[in-house]
């Protein structure tokens, strides 16, 4: 089964602004894929691309799973040239208006993807954020200066236009959660332990070892509202993506 929550950081809270990431999953009769996306915070309107882009690698994604026979390096380099090519012909035609200057108020964003097919399973993206697989986290580092990659840049000649990156691939059936999220939910573990949710603190390895995620798809969303919302402990936008297998599912 597939779970998705995300909530609005603090910050943008306090500022009035939206929340800029992106979160949707898609599915064929062959594979299954979720996937967030994170608007950079200096675009005036990041959350359009960000969102555009969630709903396009989820239809997407499953799909070229498939052609790409399974295989993670070419799947990651086919997302991100089909990224390149919609953000490309969405940003031009505005008028007066540079692609660059397009490209920067509506289309930086990152994107991890999660995928599970027949044989294969995979994370890959570009940018900064959080995965994990069966309680194990991983926090990608945004590089100098808080300053990810993005899709983007190659679609207006930067020269440190992001490379597509593969950060797990393993067979399909050896494991039993996995997670993709944007970059604030590296903070869900420094949340208060006054924060706890029927006596344990909420993180992402919880949603791992919690059958109940594994029952009911919408916790996950309600649990981010309730962590974010009540008690604004998350300063950064926070969105999540998970690809569970049912408690009578699991391999372990």
């Amino acid at each position: 089964m597939v779970a998705c929550g995300t909530v609005t950081g603090a910050e943008h809270v306090r500022l009035g602004r939206n929340n800029q990431d992106g979160v949707a999953a898609g599915a064929t009769q062959d594979a299954l894929a979720v996937v967030v996306t994170d608007g950079c915070s200096s675009g005036a309107f990041s959350e359009v691309g960000a969102r555009l882009a969630a709903e396009w690698l989820a239809a997407w994604a499953p799909v070229e799973w498939r052609t790409c026979g399974e295989d993670p390096v070419a799947f990651a380099r086919a997302l991100a040239a089909g990224l390149s090519t919609l953000i490309r012909r969405s940003a031009t035609g505005f008028g007066v208006r540079s692609l660059e200057g397009v490209v920067a108020d509506f289309f930086l964003f990152t994107f991890l993807v999660g995928v599970v097919g027949r044989e294969r399973a995979a994370i890959v993206g570009v940018g900064d954020g959080v995965f994990m697989v069966d309680g194990a986290v991983t926090v990608l580092d945004a590089g100098p200066d808080n300053a990810p990659p993005y899709v983007a840049y190659e679609v207006v000649g930067a020269a440190h236009a992001a490379e597509p990156r593969v950060f797990f691939s393993a067979d399909a059936r050896d494991f039993d959660c996995l997670v993709v999220a944007t970059d604030g939910a590296a903070d869900l573990d420094a949340t208060n332990d006054d924060d706890a949710l029927d006596g344990a603190r909420f993180s992402l390895e919880r949603v791992a070892r919690d059958a109940r995620f594994r029952r009911n798809k919408s916790l996950l969303h309600k649990r981010l509202q309730v962590v974010g919302r009540r008690f604004a402990r998350l300063n950064d936008d926070t969105t999540v993506a998970a690809i569970l297998r049912r408690p009578e599912e699991a391999t372990s």
